[in-house]
């Protein structure tokens, strides 16, 4: 306290500022420490929700343009081994996609509700393989009918992957 008192209003005033100054810095580097911190959830929160989302999206893409490639294989018997090819490739990357979702999903409602995506999914290949391996011996008209009623199989995944 002696000390202070010697010292002369200039030099008070420089020590007062000087201590001002290590308490700003100090509460700056806190801050830019918590920021750092946030910043570090933000990316863990965009890579398990956001990245799992465009991924349901993609293979949402993926599975109208499975569907697409069924249907011009009963439509286009020319081109039938193209469009088989490009269903089976289809079905590849709706599944990668799926594999994209499944491993970044935390909580129990998520990997409940993709299970249910998932079954839905994988119950529309069975009836679709049996359209595929038929499609030779069946007329257009029946092949269209076959396909209408494994259309709701379809748009129950379609609607989970859309919710």
């Amino acid at each position: 306290m002696q000390l202070l008192q010697n010292m002369n209003v200039g030099k008070k005033i420089v020590l007062l500022v000087l201590l001002l100054l290590l308490c700003i810095a100090s509460v700056a580097g806190v801050g830019i420490l918590q920021l750092r911190k946030l910043d570090a959830e933000s990316n863990v929160l965009y890579e398990q929700n956001m990245l799992a989302l465009s991924a349901v999206k993609e293979a949402n893409i993926q599975l109208i343009n499975q569907s697409r490639a069924l249907r011009n294989m009963a439509l286009v018997p020319a081109n039938r081994s193209a469009y088989i090819t490009s269903y089976q490739q289809y079905t590849t990357r709706i599944r990668e996609e799926l594999e994209k979702v499944r491993v970044r999903l935390l909580t129990p409602a998520g990997k409940t509700a993709f299970s249910e995506t998932l079954a839905a999914y994988e119950a529309t290949l069975p009836p679709q393989q049996e359209i595929i391996d038929k499609m030779e011996s069946r007329t257009l008209e029946e092949t269209a009918a076959r396909l209408v009623e494994t259309r709701p199989l379809a748009n129950k995944a379609d609607d989970l992957m859309t919710k």
